[in-house]
C-alpha cells in the first residue's frame, strides 16, 4: 500500500490549507483544517500547528479516510 509521509512543518501547512480552499471552496476554513489534522493523525488542527512551529520536524503519513470521514461528521460529503 503507499503511504504519503510528509515532514510537518509551518510551510507545509500553509500550502495544504491553500490546496484545501481551492479544492473544496464550499467546506467552511475551520473545517478544512480540523479535518487537514485528522488526515495526519492529529487530534486537533492545533496540535498540528504546534508540531509545525517546532525546531524539529515531525513527519506524519496521510489518511485519507479519517479526512473524509471528519468532514462527513459535519455534513461535508466530498
Amino acid at each position: 500500500m503507499f503511504a504519503l509521509s510528509i515532514a510537518i512543518t509551518s510551510s507545509a501547512i500553509e500550502t495544504m490549507k491553500l490546496a484545501l480552499t481551492k479544492s473544496l471552496p464550499d467546506v467552511k476554513s475551520s473545517h478544512r483544517c480540523e479535518a487537514l489534522a485528522r488526515g495526519f493523525g492529529y487530534r486537533t488542527y492545533a496540535s498540528l500547528l504546534a508540531d509545525g512551529r517546532s525546531e524539529q520536524p515531525s513527519f506524519a503519513s496521510a489518511v485519507g479516510t479519517e479526512f473524509v470521514t471528519y468532514l462527513a461528521q459535519h455534513d461535508f460529503n466530498i
